[in-house]
């Protein structure tokens, strides 16, 4: 059986210690492949929009071990979450996009990960709960004239 969860969280800079994206993704790729866990990580305008899917277990190890303890965050709601057929982002351990802060325009690394989940999802079936907030939260924050 697998699940899903989809959070947004308020990115925390602590004092004399920046938000290091480089070392949030190594520790989060180590720990979601030993829980079998995968999922993508986006980070907008100091906001973290995070997918995670795998066993139950496994997202309760990650959830309960590490996101809601950890300090570089803050404010977490849980958007979406429940059982799915099958994985969204199997290939990726942590897939990851970051847009600047300056702008809402989302990079193209994200408009193609996300081109390529409408296309796959639209050949296989309905989308998951977790996938479809995903999507709507992209659809918010890329901008109109792309």
């Amino acid at each position: 059986m697998l699940s899903e969860f989809l959070y947004i969280s308020e990115a925390v800079e602590l004092p004399h210690r920046p938000l290091n994206m480089g070392q949030i993704l190594a520790s989060a790729r180590r720990r979601n492949g030993e829980a079998g866990v995968t999922g993508v990580l986006i980070y907008h305008q100091r906001k973290f929009i995070q997918l995670l899917e795998g066993p139950p277990e496994g997202l309760a190890a990650i959830y309960d071990g590490y996101i809601q303890s950890d300090p570089r965050h803050r404010r977490i709601q849980v958007v979406s979450q429940g059982a799915i057929g099958r994985r969204s982002f199997g290939a990726w351990s942590m897939g990851y996009a970051e847009s600047s802060a300056t702008t809402s325009r989302l990079p193209p690394s994200l408009d193609k990960v996300i081109y390529q989940l409408m296309s796959e999802e639209a050949q296989k079936g309905p989308l998951s709960p977790g996938v479809q907030g995903l999507l709507s939260l992209y659809k918010q924050l890329k901008p109109v004239n792309h």
